[in-house]
């Protein structure tokens, strides 16, 4: 009775490990064919998120609910490609057409400035005008720097100067509706950026 008892333990074992043996290659293969395919798939849609539009999909080929999701990740990212340059053309077409007339502006205000007397208030005024030209024609370069992915160029930028500046321009909207802007004491806070495109960014903020 205990030999029977014996040979039935010997068996079980031998088939818990064969059990075992089985489900470790069937996790193999499941790693492989399904762990492995899923796990590309989310890095190139992490990819597209982190602005990557030029880097084709590759679409799993064994499995087809894995193919199509593939695929159609694959679609996405063209059509955002695709999308996106035509913003850059929509916007590099805008800045030109913009330039011609600012060019313009700046022209007749330069004339009206030198036929002002130094002591004249309007003067002062047609400064002010020619310095907001001044940031609306750098802002149509970066429109023309977005249209040819223009890299930032970076150095040392001064906040507080930038700061004061942007203050001065919105002040007079801003008391217009209530709002008061502040600047703390000057401080010799210095970044490491583009000059042109922090300003542009803080003044849409």
């Amino acid at each position: 009775f205990y030999d029977d008892l014996e040979r039935l333990r010997d068996a079980f074992a031998a088939i818990g490990l064969g059990g075992l043996l089985i489900m470790a290659v069937l996790s193999l293969l499941v790693t492989r064919l399904i762990a492995r395919p899923i796990h590309a798939l989310a890095t190139s849609a992490r990819r597209i998120g982190e602005g990557d539009l030029a880097t084709p999909i590759d679409a799993p080929r064994r499995i087809d609910e894995l193919r199509v999701l593939g695929l159609a990740i694959e679609q996405m990212r063209s059509a955002l490609e695709a999308r996106e340059r035509e913003l850059q053309l929509m916007l590099g077409g805008i800045a030109h057409e913009v330039r011609n007339p600012l060019g313009g502006i700046e022209l007749f205000s330069g004339l009206l400035h030198e036929e002002l007397e130094a002591g004249d208030e309007r003067r002062a005024y047609v400064e002010k005008i020619q310095k907001e030209l001044g940031h609306l024609a750098k802002l149509v370069e970066e429109f023309l720097d977005y249209a040819r992915e223009r890299e930032p160029e970076l150095a040392d930028v001064e906040l507080h100067e930038i700061f004061l500046e942007l203050a001065q321009i919105e002040g007079p909207d801003a008391k217009a509706r209530g709002v008061t802007i502040a600047l703390a004491a000057e401080a010799e806070a210095v970044v490491r950026a583009d000059a042109s495109l922090l300003r542009r960014a803080l003044l849409n903020l």
